[in-house]
């Protein structure tokens, strides 16, 4: 559902995943799929080690289905259910939210769920990937706000290592 201040929604692909550094998740990169080149957004999205690990390979586009994600799709087909695109929604804390958008199925229209448990999933599916561009620009200040806070951390674990007599 699209907020009246947002803007029309834009189509991502994925980029890559990025491996952050001690103390973050792994975090995915969505890129605006302007025509055939990519545009000047991206949307990172942080996942989980093993959900990084399935997003990277089901992002390769020439290789075969394979893995957990091949039997919801074998399951999906048969009973004609499709996911027909997956749009980026809100942001919760620290969770960025996943609208998946169904056809076919009775009851079931669409279904809201934490981006970082979901995409892997879509991009096995080729489910087109949506965000406003105002949701892009939210997520990157959240993501900025993460490293900054995982810097201070670290920072903060340092000197106490120095200060402190147990830790030494």
């Amino acid at each position: 559902m699209m907020r009246a201040r947002e803007s029309k929604p834009i189509q991502l692909k994925p980029l890559g995943v990025q491996i952050m550094g001690e103390g973050l998740l792994p975090v995915l990169l969505l890129k605006e799929s302007a025509f055939e080149g990519f545009g000047d957004l991206s949307l990172p999205v942080p996942l989980s080690p093993l959900e990084a690990g399935l997003t990277l390979g089901q992002s390769q586009p020439h290789l075969e289905l394979t893995g957990p994600h091949k039997g919801a799709a074998a399951i999906f087909e048969s009973v004609g259910i499709k996911i027909k695109k997956a749009t980026f929604e809100d942001i919760q804390g620290q969770k960025q939210l996943l609208r998946l958008t169904f056809e076919n199925h009775p009851h079931l229209k669409t279904l809201l769920l934490p981006a970082a448990g979901a995409l892997s999933l879509c991009l096995a599916l080729k489910v087109p990937i949506y965000a406003s561009k105002e949701f892009i620009l939210r997520s990157q200040a959240m993501a900025n706000e993460l490293q900054g806070m995982a810097e201070d951390l670290k920072r903060a674990q340092v000197g106490l290592k120095k200060n402190h007599e147990f830790l030494q």
